[in-house]
């Protein structure tokens, strides 16, 4: 009976380090594959509608300038579901919120070599 128990703990204290070897092994990212990782963050649900604003981050590449990870924002209703970004062109706006009725939204913005500004959201000014 001592025998048999010891040879059931043997078997499985080999398959646990099998199991561990094995889920220790998996495939490492490379440095390509890390700088594709994007992070979703920053969700602003509306109050009102069914709308919501987020953020999804991006690795700066290897020959980009140093500084934080590239952050671009995006807006979608629940309903479709399709993400339509929220600033274009040369403005780089941040921290979007969305006013108290959900009608506007309010953002951080600074043209290229400009310094920031806060854009209140619009009729509430």
């Amino acid at each position: 009976m001592k025998l048999k128990s010891h040879l059931i703990a043997l078997l499985l204290s080999g398959l646990f380090l099998l199991v561990s070897i094995l889920a220790i092994s998996q495939d490492v990212l490379s440095p390509q594959e890390l700088l594709k990782l994007e992070s979703m963050s920053g969700l602003q649900v509306n109050p009102v509608k069914d709308e919501l604003i987020f953020s999804v981050s991006t690795p700066r590449g290897p020959n980009d300038a140093p500084g934080g990870s590239n952050t671009e924002y995006f807006r979608t209703t629940l309903l479709d579901r399709i993400p339509i970004p929220l600033f274009m062109g040369k403005i780089k706006g941040r921290s979007p919120q969305y006013s108290y009725d959900g009608e506007h939204i309010g953002f951080l913005y600074a043209k290229t070599g400009e310094p920031e500004k806060q854009q209140p959201p619009y009729g509430l000014v």
